[in-house]
């Protein structure tokens, strides 16, 4: 069988007035559920991988070079497309054969950050997670970064926790 990701829908219960007792009491429901009752509906994995990139604060590359990283996205992307990735990310400094070591530690944190970042613009998904993606970056540079990144993925959804 096939993995998937569970999600709930939430809907009002019916709920007659003054009913004490009823499905939908609130004294009956779990807490925090307010009212309401869950519904699953079954994500396939498949799609969620397809359409969903997660780009998390604490990346950790694999002791490889850049471009080996970036094809990690992207594994038949020619030299041209890891670059422009690179370039969106305002890392078009960083030479393609460039060691990353183990765990990225021949990187800043930044740069691993914008490293990641790289690896999702590869992906093109259709929603972004970015978490703190500018986070110890001047403001001048994260907005060149935040305003690359939408340019790039016109047709991507940007969900970023700052």
């Amino acid at each position: 069988m096939a993995a998937a990701y569970r999600s709930a829908i939430y809907r009002t219960p019916a709920r007659p007035p003054g009913l004490a007792g009823h499905p939908g009491d609130p004294a009956r429901l779990p807490r925090g559920t307010a009212g309401l009752t869950p519904r699953p509906h079954d994500l396939p994995a498949r799609t969620v991988a397809e359409t969903v990139t997660l780009v998390e604060a604490d990346d950790w590359p694999a002791d490889d070079r850049v471009a080996a990283d970036l094809r990690q996205a992207a594994p038949s992307a020619e030299a041209a497309a890891l670059r422009a990735a690179l370039e969106v990310v305002g890392l078009s400094g960083l030479p393609l054969d460039t060691a990353v070591g183990p765990g990225g530690r021949l990187l800043s944190q930044g740069q691993r950050r914008r490293l990641a970042t790289a690896r999702a613009v590869l992906r093109r998904p259709r929603v972004l997670l970015l978490d703190e993606p500018v986070a110890g970056l001047d403001r001048p540079t994260a907005e060149t970064l935040l305003a690359a990144l939408c340019r790039a993925l016109p047709e991507t959804a940007l969900v970023i926790a700052l």
